[in-house]
């Protein structure tokens, strides 16, 4: 006999659909609009000659190239430093919302 005339056919679990996380990818847009702002604060302190670090409160502080150097590039590399971390994360969210599958549930699966 034929085998696929006589075999009984399983019940295979259903393929992961593949579906767009926005959230992700919201969030994603979000700290690329959060480097372009560090950006922005890092390339006008540049031309200005200074610069603020970021902290809020009492430790805020401003340092100017001409007189506190040391700590004028310091600060511009921290700001550097954050805008690549937040690149990475930015990337890596929007990454995994292209790439998200998702399992069907259990419910689906007895159905079929």
């Amino acid at each position: 006999m034929n085998q696929k005339r006589t075999r009984v056919p399983l019940p295979h679990p259903a393929p992961p659909v593949k579906r767009t996380d926005w959230l992700m990818i919201a969030l994603g847009l979000v700290l690329i609009l959060c480097i372009g702002l560090i950006a922005y604060e890092t390339v006008d302190g540049l031309i200005q000659g200074r610069i603020g670090n970021m902290a809020r409160g009492k430790r805020f502080a401003v340092y100017s190239l001409s007189t506190q150097p040391s700590s004028f590039w310091f600060a511009v590399a921290a700001h550097c430093l954050l805008a690549l971390f937040l690149s990475g994360a930015a990337w890596v969210l929007i990454w995994l919302g292209r790439t998200a599958t998702v399992a069907p549930s259990r419910r689906d699966r007895q159905q079929r």
